[in-house]
């Protein structure tokens, strides 16, 4: 079981890290990383009507994004955080509605995963492994966007660029 849940956390490290290049790469032209992030949206989403989960696959969808994107305005406007390279003048990257979106579909299915697996009962386990998976994960895509040059954290307190409060906040958000 170990092996199993070892293979699996590594692959989606893995995953999280080249969309993070990803991103990094084309962030300058951050309509074709909505572009992107749009069709694998689209992809994703008839995986998920083929299986009949679909409705909470888009629930959650829409509220991380409506979130997400509120706590971005919250943290650009309040000088938290700057976004790179954009044209226009602008300091809200497009793609970001949909890599909030996103990020809910890639942190339910790891934790699906893990609760199969483990096979977790008690509500009290279920929100620990949220709470983990929801601050290991994001941060880990974090580091390689911010290191590769798309964002930057205005904070002192820092680990691989990230603050330890934006950690904080991603595992309550």
């Amino acid at each position: 079981m170990f092996q199993k849940l070892f293979l699996f956390t590594l692959k989606r490290l893995i995953i999280l890290s080249i969309a993070g290049v990803v991103i990094s790469v084309l962030h300058s032209q951050d309509l074709i990383v909505m572009l992107i992030l749009m069709a694998f949206t689209g992809l994703v989403y008839l995986r998920k009507k083929k299986a009949g989960n679909y409705k909470l696959y888009f629930l959650g969808f829409v509220i991380s994004a409506l979130g997400g994107v509120l706590a971005e305005i919250w943290g650009i406007q309040s000088g938290l955080w700057t976004y790179h390279d954009l044209s226009n003048g602008r300091e809200f990257p497009y793609w970001l509605p949909f890599a909030w979106g996103l990020a809910f579909s890639f942190l339910y299915s790891f934790e699906v995963f893990y609760i199969r697996t483990l096979k977790l009962k008690s509500l009290q386990n279920k929100i620990i492994l949220t709470i983990f998976a929801s601050t290991l994960l994001p941060t880990v895509g974090e580091i390689v966007t911010v290191q590769m040059g798309v964002w930057t954290y205005h904070s002192e307190y820092k680990i691989f660029g990230i603050p330890y409060y934006a950690i904080g906040l991603l595992g309550l958000f």
